[in-house]
């Protein structure tokens, strides 16, 4: 069984492919997610969202919201939760799939311990998403220029799924 690595290199000739989501994700083309999601069941999803290693939390988080499948919220959370490197597009997945309904526990994950600073900036721009407009900020030691990275991956990803209308 292939991949899902070398399923997108297949689809776009680019085996970093995945890498793009990073931070240029209105240069990634949703439709190539969508047909890979298609040929993968939810488990094999799931798998990647429990891998220890940060481009598989990337690709899942792509293959869950350019297919709008909400089934797997639980999972992103644990994986949130594992301080994954790619936290910032997590929140943004849980904030956009569950909306006013995963606003408490955006708020609750906020204020816990493990929080660093660049998921502060994206939870903070997520927030608003999950219909919480105004917080309590209890932080005391964030990182700036962490705090500015959540927070400009955050907008620029909320931005380009609130345009892709992510319903497939």
């Amino acid at each position: 069984m292939e991949t899902v690595f070398e399923l997108l290199e297949a689809r776009c000739g680019d085996k970093n492919y995945h890498l793009k989501s990073l931070h240029y994700i209105d240069e990634v083309d949703l439709d190539i997610y969508r047909e890979i999601s298609s040929e993968l069941s939810l488990g094999s999803i799931k798998t990647l969202l429990i891998s220890t290693n940060w481009r598989e939390h990337l690709v899942a988080y792509m293959l869950i919201l350019s297919c709008n499948i909400d089934e797997l919220l639980p999972e992103l959370k644990k994986c949130l939760e594992q301080n994954s490197f790619v936290a910032p597009q997590l929140v943004c997945a849980i904030a956009v799939l569950g909306g006013r309904s995963e606003g408490k526990y955006l708020l609750d994950f906020m204020n816990s311990a493990t929080v660093d600073s660049k998921t502060y900036g994206a939870l903070l721009a997520a927030l608003p998403y999950c219909f919480i407009n105004n917080i309590d900020i209890n932080y005391s030691n964030i990182d700036l220029s962490e705090f500015q990275i959540g927070l400009s991956i955050a907008d620029e990803h909320l931005r380009c799924w609130k345009c892709s209308q992510i319903k497939p």
